[in-house]
């Protein structure tokens, strides 16, 4: 259970509903973001989240209090939660007079707008604009992982892989999507019916030597599930990059988004701050002074 903690300081600096790009017909609320700046310049990586909610519901404010919290409070980082667009009959875009619902890959290439103006905008809100670090929950997850290992939603924004310093897909299972265990109407929903469209739309098909960056993977549930993020590992081990791979059985599904950042929690969190000390922490004079928070 994870209750009982206060509310994030520094609400001045909470920059809500930042509109990252502007698409014709879509509401603004599918492309913004909210930015939590820290007191002072960290001269790191802004830390990107990404929500979940299978493709088709989810939002950037949900479950921020303690992310915000341990992120920027407690550790001094830039961070930021992004909404986009969704799987879904309100979100729509004008052809003509035809009103149709969003698709896929139009969240995908959302994730990868919101990040190219995460480094545009970084020194203005305390970061450094050279790299970000990414974490997703559930259908979050997947398109964290997609936008880190298919370099063309990044490059349409003018980013690279290179620009992610380590991604951290939590807890879903389409990093093989034809593979996927679960309920079929989900995957339909949000990729539609083509065969070619779910392996495009799946990770494991663009891992590439040399670039892709560094994964954290929390995963639970069914043998099913298990083999699928499994079979991902393995591709990254393959490919000779770095992959953590930690098995969060103690948690269910909905537990392990509310545990990032939670100062109950022995198991997830910890595993981002080893990732963020990694890879995203650049100066010596940013040494962390954490050592009482667990």
């Amino acid at each position: 259970s994870f209750r009982g903690f206060k509310k994030f300081k520094n609400r001045r600096n909470n920059h809500k509903d930042l509109r990252y790009i502007t698409t014709p017909g879509v509401a603004k609320k599918y492309q913004t973001l909210d930015w939590y700046q820290p007191k002072k310049n960290s001269g790191r990586g802004a830390i990107v989240y990404i929500h979940g909610g299978g493709w088709h519901t989810g939002d950037k404010k949900n479950h921020m209090d303690d992310k915000v919290r341990y992120f920027r409070d407690d550790l001094g980082y830039s961070f930021v939660s992004v909404n986009y667009r969704l799987i879904e009959r309100h979100c729509r875009k004008r052809k003509g007079r035809k009103m149709d619902p969003c698709a896929f890959p139009d969240n995908a290439y959302d994730v990868a707008a919101a990040i190219s103006y995460v480094l545009k905008n970084a020194r203005k809100y305390g970061a450094t604009g050279k790299s970000v670090s990414l974490i997703g929950h559930s259908a979050g997850a997947h398109l964290a992982a997609l936008v880190s290992t298919d370099e063309k939603y990044l490059k349409k924004y003018g980013v690279t892989l290179s620009n992610i310093n380590f991604v951290a897909p939590l807890d879903t299972d389409a990093f093989d999507i034809p593979k996927r265990e679960g309920d079929p109407k989900t995957i339909r929903n949000a990729f539609g019916r083509n065969r070619n469209v779910w392996k495009g739309a799946s990770p494991i098909n663009h891992v590439k030597r040399g670039k892709t960056p560094p994964h954290l993977l929390v995963y639970r549930g069914t043998k099913g599930r298990k083999k699928n993020v499994e079979r991902y590992e393995r591709k990254l081990r393959n490919m000779g990059r770095f992959v953590k791979k930690i098995y969060a059985t103690q948690y269910s599904h909905e537990q392990i988004n509310k545990a990032i950042g939670n100062k109950r929690d022995k198991f997830v969190t910890p595993q981002l701050l080893e990732m963020l000390k990694k890879y995203n922490w650049h100066h010596k004079s940013n040494a962390c002074k954490c050592k009482n928070i667990w």
